[in-house]
């Protein structure tokens, strides 16, 4: 999430004219975003790595 937010920091800096209400809206936007996808994204690694384990073989 905050790798993101840096790698976006100059795009949303001109986007929002540097006006901090905006900046801290677009971050929340970014993250209500990223958050649900993070959940969904560590459920299936989690899924993926029991099914795979070495106990299996």
């Amino acid at each position: 999430m905050n790798y993101l937010v840096v790698v976006l920091d100059p795009w949303l800096d001109r986007f929002t004219g540097g006006a901090p209400l905006w900046r801290m809206a677009a971050n929340v936007c970014i993250a209500v975003v990223v958050t649900p996808v993070h959940g969904l994204v560590e459920a299936r690694l989690r899924k993926q790595a029991t099914t795979l384990s070495p106990s299996d073989s």
